[in-house]
């Protein structure tokens, strides 16, 4: 069972490559299509990752939207759960002043929770993805996990 994030080894600045050269082919599809992603994992609860921590506050309404826009673009093939839903209800409910370290403790809490109901990993193409050492961190622990991950390429999708 995971118990917490970050994966081991997968600390520093993002290297999708070492994902690709640790894990393979077999359990890394980087550049993969919607398409291919559906016919792989249909009718899987998968976990869908988008950037979330250390973004402003008008990023995460606009991660809000990617994130309805790529479960849309999924379903009915795949069904996805995020944290960024409940996080984004959560961060906007308490407002600009809220306790930033609570919040994020209670984000990754979630993450977690999200991640141990949930199977493959699909990030999309949104601004900022292969930057984020968030995203980073979920694959490694996925793949570490032997959890396939899919990170999608079909030009960025921004809202």
């Amino acid at each position: 069972m995971i118990n917490s994030f970050p994966a081991r080894g997968y600390e520093g600045r993002p290297d999708w490559n070492d994902l690709l050269i640790d894990f393979g082919a077999s359990l890394f599809f980087d550049g993969i299509s919607i398409e291919e992603t559906k016919a792989r994992v249909r009718g899987q609860l998968c976990y869908l990752a988008l950037p979330f921590e250390d973004i402003s506050t008008f990023q995460r309404l606009a991660s809000l939207t990617n994130l309805l826009s790529w479960r849309v673009r999924l379903a009915p093939e795949i069904m996805c759960l995020s944290p960024n839903s409940l996080a984004g209800i959560c961060s906007l409910d308490r407002g600009l002043n809220a306790d930033q370290q609570a919040h994020a403790s209670a984000r990754r809490a979630m993450s977690l929770q999200v991640f141990r109901a949930t199977g493959p990993v699909i990030i999309p193409p949104v601004a900022g993805w292969e930057d984020s050492q968030e995203l980073y961190q979920i694959a490694g622990t996925a793949l570490s996990a032997q959890r396939p991950v899919f990170a999608l390429k079909e030009g960025v999708i921004d809202v």
